[in-house]
């Protein structure tokens, strides 16, 4: 179980090596947690890149709300808090940062 989080734009580098990685070989347990700008992946205008991915997805609730997407949050990804991030990381084996 890895957690990755990812806390660069959909069409970044770093997006879309962690996109193919988690599309071609993301295990049961994964998660994706998306931060900073990041959650721009969280929009709804990027639901079919979304889709895509077979692990769950969280977002951070004060990114998410720096950037303005608070009313744009794809339904699927689930918005989280701080406290919520530090519960993934204790739950996860491994964390990998995708930067």
């Amino acid at each position: 179980m890895i957690l990755h989080t990812l806390n660069k734009p959909p069409r970044a580098p770093a997006a879309i090596a962690c996109l193919e990685v988690l599309t071609a070989s993301s295990e049961d347990g994964d998660s994706l947690l998306l931060l900073e700008d990041g959650v721009y992946m969280a929009d709804n205008s990027n639901e079919e890149l979304v889709r895509q991915v077979p692990t769950r997805i969280y977002a951070l609730d004060l990114d998410i709300e720096a950037r303005g997407l608070a009313h744009r949050v794809l339904p699927s990804i689930k918005v989280i808090s701080y406290a919520d991030f530090v519960q993934l990381v204790v739950e996860h084996k491994m964390t990998k940062a995708w930067i």
